[in-house]
């Protein structure tokens, strides 16, 4: 007994001396068995390492799409196909001729534009309109070629146009020398004719216009006015209305 509490003490005595040196005994080493199965129970147990699904690739061939043959054209069909890309093509060399022509008008090329292109063009689009009635754009383009050509004519037509009025009228004085009646032109673009005798009067003037087919004449060669005068008085005959007074 006396060795047994020498030895309690002792073992007392050196678990305070350990304590007061500053050691702190391992917590696990004072837990009993029953304890570190409690915590073990309560940890959570590591994810399962899963590894992704792969697709499952197919290795039957793809079966290649079903297309359907193509219909070949009938005789109509193609006729009307093939007439399309020509009027296609009269339509682009029709653009392109215009825009060469408008160049050369506003001095961007030297090179004038052929009137005779433009007249092929123009009977090719009416034939094309002829064809088809309800191709609006040829008969329109057709028109605008036309208009090319009376732009390009302009200046020779408007000097023979003056050329053709001032023979007129020396026809006329020609033919009426004997009833002493001379006729000129005046004007711009000689567009009045002047038939002059110290004998007229507005009776002479109307039967002038009557037996020489003098407003005939005047409405062919474009006049605006025929004038009958003895010089003192004067009376108009307006080609355009028909008036004469």
């Amino acid at each position: 007994m006396r060795r047994s509490s020498f030895f309690a003490r002792g073992t007392t005595s050196a678990v305070a001396a350990i304590l007061v040196a500053g050691f702190t005994p391992n917590p696990v080493s004072v837990i009993g068995a029953t304890d570190v199965q409690r915590i073990q129970a309560t940890e959570p147990s590591p994810a399962p390492q899963t590894t992704p699904a792969v697709p499952s690739v197919s290795t039957e061939p793809t079966a290649a799409l079903a297309t359907e043959p193509e219909r070949p054209l009938t005789p109509e069909e193609q006729k009307a196909v093939d007439a399309r890309q020509h009027f296609d093509r009269v339509l682009v060399d029709a653009a392109v001729l215009l825009t060469d022509f408008q160049n050369y008008k506003r001095g961007r090329t030297k090179t004038p534009v052929s009137m005779s292109a433009f007249r092929n063009l123009e009977i090719e689009l009416n034939a094309i309109a002829d064809a088809d009635p309800s191709n609006d754009q040829a008969r329109d383009m057709a028109k605008q070629m036309q208009m090319a050509q009376f732009e390009i004519l302009g200046p020779s037509v408007a000097v023979a146009a003056v050329a053709s009025r001032q023979l007129y009228a020396d026809k006329m004085s020609q033919s009426l020398k004997d009833q002493e009646v001379r006729a000129v032109v005046s004007g711009r673009g000689a567009r009045v004719v002047r038939f002059m005798s110290r004998q007229m009067t507005r009776d002479m003037g109307q039967k002038l216009l009557d037996s020489a087919k003098i407003a005939d004449q005047a409405r062919e060669l474009q006049f605006e006015r025929v004038v009958f005068t003895n010089g003192r008085r004067s009376w108009t005959y307006n080609v355009e209305s028909g008036r004469y007074r």
